[in-house]
């Protein structure tokens, strides 16, 4: 009886305990909301008496809209501590203490909230003392955004806009500050099998709003059962969807591919003619690659059609199966059907002839698909912008056998389509090389612009999925502001225009918008922008810098690159560190004091290299004829 009854009171000990823990974060939580509440209101009699002299106060005002749209995400979290457990238990570096952080987010949330308005207020009263002088922001008139070369325009000024994917479009909170960009999304799904395109699509691009500008997502993931029907010659390797990867649900080279996307843009793009919302253009393929070599994401098969297509490639590129065997030694070609090569391709095989022909013809065919989305659609509209969010890291990193030929895209597509990241912390593997002098990984982002900025220096660069804040492989909810800062500074100097931040996982009021309709949470959400006030406010704050000194923006962007750096794609195809050596020698030129570029054979045929001062080839083992002969008509003149 004794035993039991000291039990007892060990569990009435606790679960006082426990009473006296929520009690004192209870306290604790109206503490800092009666602090933050109170601050709110300082800063607003600050921003008032500012206006009332006709101070710049941009920033200050971005971080009220802030301070009080955290306020209404904390209090949402508050009432959601179960929803957001199951969110934070889908990432490993956070589910190890989901429930922790889960009950911790409305407070997190609120503290942040207090550290940015201490720094406003701070801020404010020294731009009242004018300690500070400000440039006037510019008054923004978001339909009337036009391209002019690589920038937009506002008024006759460079502009730079920064929104998130997924973000509310119609909720003057969120479009007052943080972008106000809208978009259409096209499917093949939207048209029938007489290739016309559905009611409600038509209907939706009749009655969207013309306030803003904004981009077109052109789907390639996803395509209509009947056109799989249709255009799958039998169950094996003519099937519509052999051949398909990661975002590209069928394959490029059946001819089916060109009826259906061809009806599909013959239908839309005449709709979307002049229209505000497709002013950045169309978005060709979402992260498109082609990986087709052993031991490697996102690889596979391909198709008899493709197989077909290498072999009238081959016999055009050498002239005759005889050729070829002299060529590829190992491999004894006796027909025209044995020219149909094993795919995925040995990976052993990097180095040989066979392995560069297969390479070259994999970028050849891809680069064929998007010419043909691309004059499609200028065939409609001669106007009508192109881009492809492609991966600046298929560029950066060594494989090659993707399809991608980074330099052929940017030359053929109107705007310089990309979603290049960086990041200040990895989830996995050993630490990086970047880790022991830097305090973030830039290289890939600053790297794949100089480079894409080589090739046309006239396009600006949009980047529609900015992975600067979080990424697959890289999330923080405790980032710091000053990478935020820092990496937004330095993409831009590098660069961009416009570009659209991952990602805005809150609808309206607060609740977590599933925008991909998962059952589970989504991985993108935790540790993200919107549960981070500090972050949103460095970013948007940035932003209005940005925009104040944007003509000094674009003269930096502009300044010639006089030391260039050779690049092969022979070499990048053939040797297995080719790019790491690129890597080397970029990073040691960077800090040099001079803009740094690029020089290929096509840069070299296609632009005056009259003010180059060196083009710099490091450990290049392997160049076709033709790239050297570029190089010696440079050294020749």
């Amino acid at each position: 009886m004794k035993h039991k009854r000291m039990n007892f009171y060990k569990k009435l000990k606790l679960l006082f305990f426990i009473g006296l823990l929520s009690t004192q974060s209870q306290i604790s939580a109206q503490n800092v909301l009666q602090r933050v509440n109170s601050k709110i209101k300082t800063l607003e009699n600050l921003v008032k008496k500012a206006e009332n002299r006709n101070l710049e106060i941009t920033k200050e005002k971005s971080t009220l809209n802030t301070a009080t749209l955290f306020l209404k995400y904390a209090k949402w979290d508050e009432k959601n501590v179960s929803l957001n457990k199951r969110y934070f238990d889908e990432l490993n570096v956070f589910s190890a203490n989901s429930q922790q952080l889960a009950n911790d987010l409305p407070n997190f949330e609120r503290r942040e909230v207090e550290k940015i308005l201490d720094k406003a207020i701070a801020t404010i009263n020294e731009v009242i003392s004018e300690k500070i002088k400000r440039k006037k922001y510019p008054n923004i008139n978001w339909s009337q955004l036009n391209f002019n070369g690589p920038q937009l325009l506002n008024s006759g000024t460079p502009f730079f806009i920064n929104d998130y994917n997924f973000k509310p479009t119609d909720d003057k909170q969120l479009t007052n500050f943080y972008g106000n960009m809208n978009g259409v999304y096209i499917s093949p799904n939207h048209i029938d099998e007489n290739g016309k395109l559905a009611a409600h699509v038509k209907n939706n691009i009749a009655s969207r709003s013309q306030n803003t500008i904004g981009d077109v997502f052109l789907e390639h993931k996803s395509v209509p059962n009947w056109a799989v029907q249709r255009y799958s010659k039998n169950k094996g390797t003519r099937n519509f969807k052999t051949g398909k990867r990661s975002f590209v649900g069928f394959d490029i080279d059946n001819p089916g591919a060109k009826e259906l996307y061809g009806n599909l843009l013959d239908e839309v793009i005449p709709l979307l003619k002049g229209k505000s919302f497709s002013k950045m253009g169309i978005s060709l393929c979402n992260e498109p690659s082609f990986f087709t070599q052993t031991d490697t994401w996102n690889t596979g098969a391909v198709s008899d059609f493709t197989k077909t297509k290498f072999a009238d490639w081959l016999i055009k590129k050498h002239g005759s199966i005889a050729n070829v065997n002299s060529l590829w030694k190992n491999v004894n070609v006796r027909n025209f059907n044995d020219l149909k090569i094993d795919i995925p391709i040995n990976k052993n095989l990097q180095g040989t002839p066979v392995w560069y022909d297969w390479v070259t013809f994999n970028q050849k065919r891809v680069t064929d698909w998007f010419t043909f989305l691309h004059n499609r659609i200028k065939s409609k509209d001669r106007n009508f912008k192109t881009h492809i969010k492609n991966m600046p890291w298929l560029w950066v990193k060594e494989k090659k056998d993707h399809g991608i030929d980074l330099e052929a895209l940017t030359m053929l597509t109107d705007v310089i389509g990309n979603d290049a990241e960086a990041y200040n912390s990895y989830f996995h593997g050993r630490k990086q090389r970047w880790e022991k002098d830097y305090a973030f990984e830039w290289f890939d982002m600053s790297m794949s612009y100089d480079f894409m900025k080589s090739i046309a220096p006239n396009k600006p660069i949009f980047n529609t999925e900015v992975h600067y804040l979080s990424t697959v492989q890289s999330r923080d909810l405790k980032l710091k502001p000053e990478y935020a800062r820092a990496v937004f500074w330095l993409a831009h100097m590098q660069g961009t225009t416009a570009g659209n931040t991952w990602v805005w996982g809150r609808n309206s009021d607060g609740s977590i918008h599933n925008y991909f309709r998962f059952q589970n949470a989504p991985k993108d959400y935790p540790g993200t922008v919107t549960q981070q006030p500090q972050i949103l406010d460095a970013v948007t704050t940035t932003m209005i810098d940005l925009n104040s000194h944007a003509n000094h923006i674009v003269a930096l962007q502009k300044l010639e690159k006089p030391v260039r750096i050779f690049y092969s794609k022979t070499s990048a195809i053939n040797k297995k560190n080719h790019m790491e050596h690129i890597h080397d020698v970029y990073e040691e030129l960077f800090f040099e004091g001079h803009p740094i570029g690029f020089a290929t054979e096509k840069i070299l045929k296609n632009q005056k290299a009259s003010s180059w001062k060196a083009i710099v080839i490091y450990n290049t083992k392997y160049a076709t004829v033709t790239e050297l002969n570029e190089l010696q008509k440079y050294l020749d003149n």
